[in-house]
């Protein structure tokens, strides 16, 4: 029980921390054009690329003043054909195949590795094959880089506002919302932890100075956020976020239950890493799966056996109070305030996903555009 209060304390300063860089956030404004390179690395997404290639079609930035390259990581279906087609009526896209990958080098990384090589851009402006982007969106990422800002973090959601079609994906969507809410507080709070690849920008000197993805290339995920732990571990570059929503993106929710957990011990196939390349966040990450482990057995055992009492509900109570707390306020800010409705739900959701994704993250496999990995 000493340990079930410990952790839930712990959870509710960091909440705190998230919340008090979410209310000191910067809006940033710069008027500098640089040349930026649209850099997307994709595999089978013929379902999708066309809308994402339409979008990046109608954007308002100059249009001599950015370039799309496109790396097809070896697709089986009509993806290269798709990009094929709108590079007839893009003077300014690219498209790079890649046939084979190289040995201990994660094939996404090197798909985008070969694309930032390619270009030449001084701002490298990334995003993935299913998301959808507004006019607006190369500009506003822009106007984030201030002189001393070696990457730039954007807002990504699952859907748009008022476009929740089921319960599952509502309670996707507010799981994501949570997760990109502490991402843009701990980066405002000047402690930057996390950011998503499908809404993200970084300097090609930043880049360079870590040594692109050497560091990290076996990682089979990560091209996002170890990267920023490897800007801010070794550099001096600081780290933005764009609160502009004009440069918001949103992205599809998975189909079913299996799918979600499979992303989601892709994602957490990470975490145990996090300890070579961010101490605070690997303690953060295991204080919210000891937590939510915790409170999955604790809960059911303090109706059985009255010497627990009630503290279990007491830590749950306060766990949902500081999550209610940071998503009210991220809700109001990236103007998603119809997830709320499924705050109860993605609650009681959350501690089963987390134990299960825990362990199979760590011990188990998952599969990615068709491939499987340890």
């Amino acid at each position: 029980m000493i340990f079930l209060i410990i952790i839930t304390i712990v959870y509710f300063i960091s909440g705190l921390f998230f919340l008090f860089g979410l209310l000191r956030k910067k809006n940033f404004n710069s008027d500098e054009t640089p040349f930026v390179s649209v850099v997307i690395a994709v595999r089978d997404e013929e379902e999708y690329i066309g809308d994402c290639l339409s979008d990046i079609s109608r954007q308002n930035y100059p249009k001599d003043r950015f370039e799309i390259i496109l790396v097809d990581d070896n697709s089986n279906d009509n993806t290269v054909k798709i990009i094929r087609d709108f590079q007839e009526k893009m003077e300014n896209m690219k498209l790079i195949e890649i046939k084979e990958n190289v040995e201990n080098f994660a094939p996404k990384k090197y798909a985008l590795n070969e694309g930032i090589k390619k270009s030449s851009g001084e701002i490298i402006l990334t995003t993935d094959g299913d998301c959808r982007l507004k006019s607006t969106w190369i500009g506003s990422m822009v106007k984030n880089f201030t002189g001393d800002s070696g990457m730039v973090a954007g807002f990504s959601q699952i859907g748009e506002r008022g476009k929740v079609y089921s319960v599952f994906s509502g309670v996707q969507a507010v799981d994501f919302l949570s997760m990109m809410t502490a991402a843009a507080g701990s980066i405002s709070a000047g402690l930057p932890l996390a950011a998503s690849g499908q809404n993200l920008s970084y300097r090609r000197e930043a880049f360079n100075k870590v040594g692109g993805f050497s560091k990290i290339r076996n990682r089979i995920s990560g091209d996002d956020i170890l990267l920023l732990q490897l800007i801010k571990k070794y550099t001096n570059l600081s780290v933005n976020f764009s609160f502009n929503d004009g440069s918001f993106v949103s992205t599809r929710p998975t189909k079913s239950l299996r799918e979600f957990i499979n992303q989601r011990i892709r994602w957490a196939s990470n975490a145990f890493y996090q300890r070579k390349t961010d101490i605070p966040f690997f303690v953060y990450l295991i204080n919210l799966y000891l937590l939510n482990v915790c409170l999955l057995i604790f809960l059911p055992l303090s109706l059985i056996f009255k010497g627990f009492g009630y503290i279990p509900v007491y830590c749950l109570l306060i766990k949902w109070i500081t999550d209610l707390g940071l998503l009210l306020k991220g809700a109001k800010i990236f103007g998603r305030t119809d997830l709320l409705g499924f705050f109860i739900l993605w609650e009681i959701f959350q501690p089963i996903y987390f134990t299960i994704v825990g362990i199979i993250g760590i011990f188990g496999r998952f599969t990615w555009k068709g491939r499987e990995y340890r």
